[in-house]
């Protein structure tokens, strides 16, 4: 279990778990999504692209192979060695948790998905001013939230990731936006329907 809490080879390949990713490896999946974000954003060839808790950069090397300028913030050195090739050196290791070390207005876009459940509840606001301080246009950030419908279903959120920290309902996490004055994008994906 340490190794799955530390993000670890459990954590993301091992199929017989049952909890966690399974076993992540790169399909292309994110190829089609990538192209729309870049035409919904309007980012050109060299942009600036920050992901915020990549894995194993699945999604950067499709914006990547777009042209894109890719960084990664992974605290997951597992998933860092088993990155994918054309990106790896591209990724580094950090936690989300400690402050962004860039300079105001560095990225184009930013792209965080399904981190903020697994942040201290207590650095959430830190980290969400540290992202509109770090990107150019307060709009051109993107985050992905997974979460529950009610707050009945919180102990079927909590054993189905355990590493998660901040587990609040959808209406909760708009709140939470609302105050830090977030002006990007949130996407929600609803467990336990």
């Amino acid at each position: 279990m340490n190794d799955y809490l530390n993000f670890g080879k459990t954590y993301f390949d091992n199929s017989k778990l049952g909890i966690g990713y399974g076993k992540y490896q790169y399909d292309g999946r994110f190829e089609k999504n990538v192209k729309k974000i870049i035409s919904f954003f309007k980012l050109k060839k060299k942009s600036k692209i920050l992901e915020i808790g990549c894995a194993k950069g699945f999604l950067l090397v499709e914006f990547y192979k777009q042209g894109m300028d890719v960084i990664g913030l992974e605290k997951s050195s597992y998933a860092i060695k088993n990155s994918h090739k054309l990106i790896k050196n591209n990724i580094k290791n950090f936690d989300i948790e400690k402050k962004l070390n860039y300079q105001d207005q560095t990225f184009d876009f930013i792209i965080c998905k399904e981190v903020f459940p697994h942040i201290n509840p207590k650095k959430v606001n830190q980290v969400l001013k540290d992202i509109n301080r770090i990107v150019k246009n307060k709009k051109n950030i993107y985050i992905f939230i997974q979460t529950f419908k009610s707050d009945d279903q919180i102990k079927l959120f909590k054993k189905w990731d355990v590493t998660h920290k901040s587990n609040y309902s959808k209406k909760k996490w708009k709140e939470i936006m609302r105050k830090n004055k977030f002006k990007g994008y949130v996407g929600f994906k609803t467990l336990f329907e």
